[in-house]
Parts: structure tokens; C-alpha cells; sequence
């Protein structure tokens, strides 16, 4: 979840047609720069590009939710910013400004794309900070960018030590930021509370920062969170990195989908505890819902129900802190075995995602087309190109409306699974699990995520 990204310098003609410095010995226009960042913090707004001075950044690069420019420059003086968004048609709508902005010499100035599409609140926030500090030092800003958690305490204290009234870094509210005085480097622990309290909800865990660190840390809404985690997570800028740090209590989430057409039901085994199994008597074709667990690495072993029998042993795995997966076991009962997927479970405003996994033994690798309802495929193009057994499409985006869903063998037009029509809608997620008919008679599909609300 790291994100290494450079900002562009604004072309040349356009420096000398801004310039706003004076006259050197030669005559020659002298423009002065300072810097900038631009980073998306709208948990369900798309992908967007940003232009700087009406020039897209990167050569019009799609930067996504907790993405950013990184450090880049800009000229001292009036500039504007905009961001557009990108549509799931492939169009491009403004969505935030263009705001002008006066910038300053010697100044670093964060600009942060927040608030809901879905609410209407989007909006651009920015603050500035001197660009000079004593770098012995650790500089840290601290952004409250969650548009629906409440004023909070900051405690950042030495890890493991007991929070207090004393440990407030600073009180803060949507769209505030905190700007204390720079601390030595060392081990440092950050907790949010909700105001006047002590119960954290969120902790970071112990942070390493050393000398010369230069951090801004937003607050910003957790897209993963479910019961018992943390509604924030931090994404934490420093240059040209940008990266999410989830609550330290939050684990992972897990789900087990049984896809072998004639393997029998199966327990799911963590760390060879066969008396009490993760998951229990499942059988094809059902899945579980999600199942939170500690963020670790465990040993994991398909048994048949009910026995310490091992029909798979599926090796280790590493689960991430704050991230969400699949593991579908599937193939044959004569060769079964898993593959893990990380889900991604943000919902953007403007526009359903659909995402297909192959896990159909049967059906060989197969074209996907994705039509209006009732289309003819003979002359349209797939979607989805020889897609092969166990492969993943990954989440498109798609506008709101009935699809239908078709796979055929690769190259060819004769109908192997479909139409399957559909009925997508936006801000919702949807997956479809190709799998084998009970008994291996054929193919057919197993629907996950919002099929089933």
C-alpha cells in the first residue's frame, strides 16, 4: 500500500508566460518556485486527474483514494488547481474547482482532495507549512481529513506508556490541522481518542521516525472497517511516499469459499488447531461471510469435516494488518488446492465494480463480454480476453444499470456459461466466481459481495 509518485515541473512556456520574479544581470525572467503536493483523501470519490495551471500532472496520470503527487513545485505567486474525475465510461467531469490559490516563497503548501461525492461535500483543503526546520529533528503535521468522525485528542506518546490529559498532542476537528513544534527522533506511539477520552480508536502502534523526517499524517476514512475496527486510518506523506497505516488492533478480514465441485465439506484449519477450526463443515458451493483474525501468519490446512484428514495442506499464510482476502479453495478433489485474493472493498459513488475470478475446471480459458441486456456478441469485442483457470479480472468499473455477462471459449462465439444478466448499481461491489457444476456436469457461476444483499 505504498505509492512512489513524482510531480511534474509545469512546462517551460508556461513558466515564462506566470513568471512573477524580477530581472537577472542577463535580462533573462527569473521565476521563483516553491513547493507542492496534491493527494486524493475521498474515500468514494474515483480515480481523478489533477491540473496544475490548467496542465495535467504526469502526463494525466489516474491517481486513486490515498495516492498523492508527492513533492513537487510550483511557481511563487496565483495558481489554480482542479481535479477531475474519471467516469466509468472513460469521460472526465471537474469535480473541484479550478481554486485559485496564492502561493508563497519558502513555503510547502498541501492540497487534499476530501469530503463525499455521495454527499455532495467535496471539496479542496490546504494548509501550509515553512518549508525550513531544523532537521536534527522530526517534523510532524497532523490533518484531521474524516468527514464523519467527531473533534479527537491526539496523544503521541513513547510506545506502551499509559495516555493521560498530558499526552494531548492537541484537539482537533474535520478540516483542522495540528502543527506543534518539531520532536526529537526516536520510537513515538499515536493515538486518537474521541474528545476528553481515553479509549483509543486508533492506534498506530510504535512509529520509528528518524532525524530529518518531514511527515504530514492525515486522518482519513477507513474503507476496510468493519465492526470492532477503527473508522480512520492514517496515511502517512513523506516526499514522494504515501502510505496507509491502519489501526494496530484492526487484524484482517477472511473469507473461505468452497469451489471444488466434488471434494466433500471441509473445515479449515489454522496453525494444526484441528479441535477448533476457523471455519467449519463448509461445503461447494457455499462461502463464508467475512472472518476477522489477528494479522499474522498462519498455517493452514483443508481437512475433511469433522476430522483431523488433510485433503490440502495450503501452506502459509500472511495476513496483512487492515486488508481483506479471499481463499477459495478449488480444482478437483484429486488436486485440490487455494488461491488467496486481496479484496478490495472501497465504494466509489460513481460507479459499480465488477470483478470475475475463473475457477471453473471445465470451461478452458474463456472470453468475457460484457453487453446491454440482449445483445448480439457476434460482432463485439470481450471484454476480457483469454481468460484462464484461476485468473482475476480485478474490479472494473462500470456505470449503473442490467448487464448481461457472457463467457465463451477463447476466439469463438458459441456460448459456454450466460447470459447472466445482472443488475449493478453504484457504490456497490460485485464478484463472480466462475466454478464447475455439483458432480463436475458443467459450468456455472457462484455470485459474492452485494449480489447477496
Amino acid at each position: 500500500m505504498k505509492y512512489l509518485l513524482k510531480l511534474i515541473l509545469i512546462p517551460l512556456s508556461l513558466i515564462l508566460l506566470m513568471s512573477c520574479g524580477g530581472n537577472s544581470g542577463s535580462g533573462a525572467v527569473v521565476t521563483t518556485f516553491t513547493q507542492i503536493r496534491v493527494t486524493h483523501a475521498s474515500a468514494d470519490a474515483p480515480k481523478v486527474k489533477i491540473k496544475l495551471n490548467d496542465v495535467a500532472l504526469q502526463n494525466g496520470a489516474m491517481f486513486d483514494y490515498a495516492e498523492s503527487t508527492g513533492i513537487g513545485t510550483t511557481q511563487v505567486g496565483e495558481n489554480t488547481i482542479a481535479v477531475d474525475a474519471i467516469l466509468p465510461d472513460g469521460s472526465e467531469a471537474t469535480v473541484i474547482g479550478p481554486a485559485n490559490v496564492t502561493i508563497e516563497d519558502d513555503t510547502t503548501y498541501e492540497v487534499f482532495a476530501i469530503g463525499s461525492v455521495a454527499d455532495s461535500t467535496l471539496e479542496a483543503y490546504i494548509f501550509s507549512y515553512s518549508r525550513d526546520f531544523d532537521d536534527s529533528l522530526v517534523r510532524v503535521n497532523v490533518s484531521h481529513l474524516a468527514e464523519a468522525a467527531p473533534l479527537v485528542d491526539v496523544h503521541v506518546t513513547a510506545p506502551g506508556a499509559a495516555l493521560s490529559g498530558s499526552t494531548v498532542l492537541g484537539s482537533f476537528s474535520y478540516k483542522q490541522t495540528l502543527q506543534p513544534d518539531p520532536i526529537p527522533a526516536g520510537d513515538y506511539q499515536i493515538r486518537v481518542t474521541l474528545s476528553g477520552e481515553l479509549n483509543p480508536v486508533y492506534d498506530s502502534g510504535t512509529l520509528s521516525l528518524s532525524a530529518g523526517s518531514d511527515l504530514t499524517l492525515a486522518a482519513i476514512p477507513n474503507v476496510a472497517a468493519t465492526d470492532g475496527q477503527s473508522p480512520i486510518s492514517i496515511l502517512i506523506l513523506n516526499g514522494g511516499t504515501a502510505t496507509v497505516l491502519n489501526s494496530a488492533g484492526d487484524g484482517a478480514d477472511l473469507r473461505v469459499v468452497h469451489n471444488s465441485a466434488n471434494a466433500p465439506a471441509v473445515d479449515i484449519v489454522v496453525n494444526d488447531n484441528f479441535a477448533a477450526p476457523l471455519v467449519e463443515s463448509l461445503a461447494f458451493p457455499n462461502f463464508t461471510p467475512y472472518v476477522n483474525v489477528p494479522a499474522a501468519e498462519y498455517g493452514v490446512k483443508v481437512a475433511v469435516e469433522n476430522t483431523e484428514t488433510v485433503a490440502l495442506d495450503a501452506g502459509m499464510l500472511d495476513l496483512a494488518n487492515g486488508w481483506t482476502y479471499s481463499v477459495i479453495a478449488l480444482n478437483t478433489v484429486d488436486a485440490l488446492e487455494a488461491i488467496v485474493l486481496a479484496d478490495n472493498p472501497r465504494r466509489v459513488a460513481t460507479e459499480a465494480r465488477l470483478r470475475a475470478i475463473h475457477g471453473s475446471t471445465l470451461a478452458g480459458n474463456v472470453d468475457i463480454y460484457i453487453t446491454a441486456v440482449g445483445a448480439d456478441i457476434a460482432n463485439l469485442d470481450p471484454a476480457v480476453s483469454d481468460f484462464e483457470f484461476k485468473a482475476d479480472t480485478g474490479y472494473v468499473s462500470l456505470p449503473e444499470g442490467e448487464y448481461d455477462i457472457t463467457l465463451t471459449p477463447t476466439g469463438a462465439k458459441d456460448i459456454a456459461l450466460g447470459p447472466l444478466t445482472v443488475d449493478l448499481m453504484n457504490a456497490k461491489i460485485y464478484t463472480v466466481l466462475a466454478r464447475d457444476e455439483v458432480g463436475l456436469g458443467g459450468a456455472n457461476v457462484t455470485l459474492l459481495d452485494d449480489f447477496n444483499e
